[in-house]
């Protein structure tokens, strides 16, 4: 099987102080390899890092950036932002359905509302593997049905602490 291509999109309001200089990463650790460690079973090549935020203050903003982040501002708090850019990543990577697919949707946020649900149901049935990342237990709870529908091609996760060591330590 050819090599997985990551395409990873972040809600960064979903993410406390810690959890942001985890996924930001840090001059002797980047971003790539601070996330390297939760996705290490699958492989891959991290194509972007792709993250949207209405509370980020302009510093936080540039430490992004600066860690090969693409981050977008969202008008409000409920904006569709990240909505957004996973429909223009499914219609900028069409996709031909395939059992092997080499191209994994990685998407870090608290929950999945249901425009969000709809839009990953979308990408799995284009061929695209889910890693879906929670840093909340009821959004791990709530993606249950996206696993059983779609049970080799979806992988949810809450991110505890001991998940949060890794990213620190790279262990």
């Amino acid at each position: 099987m050819e090599e997985a291509h990551k395409y990873v999109f972040a809600d960064l309001d979903a993410l406390n102080e810690d959890a942001l200089t985890c996924v930001i990463g840090s001059p002797d650790r980047s971003a790539k390899l601070r996330l390297a460690p939760l996705d290490a079973k699958w492989g891959g090549n991290i194509e972007s890092m792709c993250g949207t935020s209405f509370y980020l203050m302009p510093d936080g903003m540039e430490r992004f950036r600066a860690a090969g982040w693409a981050v977008r501002v969202k008008s409000e708090p409920n904006d569709q932002l990240l909505e957004e850019m996973l429909r223009k990543n499914l219609s900028e990577n069409d996709y031909e359905p395939n059992w092997f697919s080499s191209k994994t949707l990685v998407l870090l946020g608290s929950e999945l509302s249901d425009s969000l649900r709809q839009l990953v149901e979308r990408h799995l049935e284009s061929g695209w593997r889910v890693r879906f990342y929670s840093f909340n237990p009821r959004g791990a709870r709530m993606s249950v049905r996206l696993k059983e529908k779609y049970p080799s091609s979806f992988k949810n996760k809450y991110l505890d602490g001991v998940d949060w060591e890794l990213m620190r330590t790279g262990s």
